[in-house]
């Protein structure tokens, strides 16, 4: 079975005291910023890329000692099963920079700040919610 890792985390405002939810328009899914690894990059390098290009908002940075969890699962990929390992870190927002991203476009993503209560409601996975 092949084994696939993404990073990415909860991306976190201080200052409203919201975190960020990514919105998958095809899949009418709430979800956190992840993705794959890039050869050479480090788990904590890639949360904070994918992070970035999810989101939108490049002014972040992960929090010392800021991982949140590990999920592991098993999946359907092109009808073979696969085998998905996700590292989840804790990204602070410094300032409200916001652009929009290729990433976001071409993923069909959109997302909100939301209150932590309000994020668990909307979480489309179980293993989201308890990073959350």
């Amino acid at each position: 079975m092949e084994t696939h890792v993404s990073a990415g985390g909860v991306l976190y405002d201080p200052r409203q005291k919201k975190v960020y939810l990514i919105y998958k328009k095809e899949r009418n899914e709430w979800l956190l910023p992840k993705g794959h690894i890039k050869d050479g990059e480090s788990v904590e390098e890639a949360a904070l890329r994918e992070i970035k290009e999810e989101t939108g908002c490049a002014d972040i940075e992960l929090v010392d000692n800021g991982l949140l969890g590990k999920t592991e699962f098993e999946f359907e990929l092109k009808g073979e099963k696969a085998f998905k390992v996700v590292y989840y870190y804790l990204a602070k927002l410094l300032t409200d920079s916001f652009s929009e991203t290729k990433e976001r476009h071409n993923e069909g993503l959109s997302g909100s700040w939301l209150d932590i209560d309000e994020a668990i409601k909307l979480a489309h996975h179980e293993d989201i919610k308890i990073v959350l």
